[in-house]
């Protein structure tokens, strides 16, 4: 923003520009990004909540997938590609024996085994989920009205072994997909606050 300022021309490294202490103009207001409750206040208890569950080691963090106390959809990532993401809503129904979607498997199972060379447990838990890379991921497609209750229902689901999975740092999905729009969200927000500082 306008506090910051290239250090030299075609240079991807930021100063702070300490000529805004002397022309507090040039500058907006600073601001403080942070979560809200219903009823507009801080909420404390999410960002409370939130700092913990980063900070938990990676044992931790796949107990907590792998334990039967889900509450409300979780981020999970896969063991052997922590990089990947899915939005986790709960068990399907459905064993790691049961039949896999594509003919070229014969279970889920199978799958792993053949694709990944791992070996999980036949009877072990499929859970629901969506891979969050299908996701809206631009500020215009989250603001269409329609969004929440058909866009993303009609994204696939898939089912994923609880076992090779762990609870992401970030593991709190209305978080996630805030943040994916906070930058674009910002980016606007200053470009209205210099067009109206200039009127």
């Amino acid at each position: 923003n306008s506090r910051w300022r290239q250090r030299r021309k075609k240079s991807k490294w930021f100063c702070f520009d300490d000529g805004v202490l002397e022309d507090q103009d040039r500058t907006f207001a600073p601001y403080v990004i942070g979560c809200l409750d219903a009823a507009g206040d801080i909420d404390w208890v999410r960002i409370r909540t939130t700092i913990a569950e980063f900070s938990r080691s990676s044992t931790a963090r796949e107990y907590a997938a792998q334990g039967d106390s889900m509450v409300g959809p979780r981020i999970w990532s896969p063991s052997y590609n922590q990089g990947v993401s899915y939005i986790v809503y709960g068990p399907s129904g459905k064993l790691c024996s049961d039949p896999f979607p594509n003919e070229d498997y014969l279970s889920f199972q199978d799958y792993y085994a053949k694709k990944y060379g791992i070996e999980i447990s036949p009877n072990g838990e499929m859970y629901q989920a969506k891979r969050i890379w299908e996701f809206p991921q631009t500020l215009s497609a989250m603001q269409v009205e329609s969004l929440l209750e058909d866009d993303i229902r009609y994204i696939p689901t898939v089912d994923l072994p609880q076992e090779l999975f762990a609870e992401s740092l970030l593991t709190n999905p209305v978080i996630m997909l805030h943040s994916i729009a906070l930058p674009q969200l910002l980016y606007q927000l200053e470009s209205y606050l210099t067009v109206t500082s200039f009127t």
